[in-house]
């Protein structure tokens, strides 16, 4: 399968129109159009950020003998830190701007690999009112936990201080109770 194919058929498998996908790789919507319809070739910038964004590599992309792989979604957007006081409702915001149509919940995360959220909890509570100074900033640098669905998808989202992190989920896991990368999540409440 050709590039300009891949391309085209990787876009719309994200709901991805041209113009959201050249302002991801922050080139025209033209540029995308040239690609797609084999007028154009990607700079090889262009192609890193491509695979990055599919979860590909670059040489399955330039390869014509490979044909298409279900990928797994990847996006990671910078946090204005400047532009918002509250992290969950700046977080809110820009998911139901961004997936305006489709079912959004705040998961929480039961579990992270280590030790149980109550667990840490627990472990701030005993040492003391002495160190209530890195509870505080234990707290704030919790990640944050959306799951987003529609029929084609399911999005995992966090959001820590810095950035929205967005991978796309196998089509199989049941979001009401699940485990991603080693940490157990439950959804809570639909927003």
């Amino acid at each position: 399968m050709k590039l300009s194919e891949k391309l085209k058929s990787y876009r719309k498998s994200f709901d991805l129109t041209q113009e959201e996908l050249a302002e991801k790789l922050n080139v025209s919507r033209q540029v995308i159009t040239k690609w797609e319809s084999e007028l154009g070739m990607p700079e090889v910038s262009n192609l890193k950020a491509l695979a990055e964004l599919f979860n590909v590599s670059v040489d399955f992309l330039l390869d014509d003998e490979q044909e298409i792989e279900y990928p797994i979604f990847k996006e990671k957007y910078e946090l204005e830190k400047n532009n918002y006081s509250n992290r969950y409702d700046y977080a809110v915001n820009y998911l139901k701007e961004r997936y305006s149509n489709d079912d959004i919940y705040v998961l929480t995360q039961v579990e992270n690999g280590e030790r149980s959220f109550l667990t840490k909890v627990f472990s701030f509570i005993t040492i003391g009112v002495s160190d209530v100074s890195s509870i505080i900033e234990w707290f704030k640098d919790l990640a944050i936990w959306f799951v987003v669905e529609n029929s084609k998808r399911k999005l995992l989202i966090k959001v820590t201080k810095e950035y929205i992190e967005t991978r796309e989920l196998s089509s199989l896991i049941n979001t009401d109770k699940f485990t991603y990368d080693k940490n157990k999540f439950i959804k809570v409440d639909k927003i």
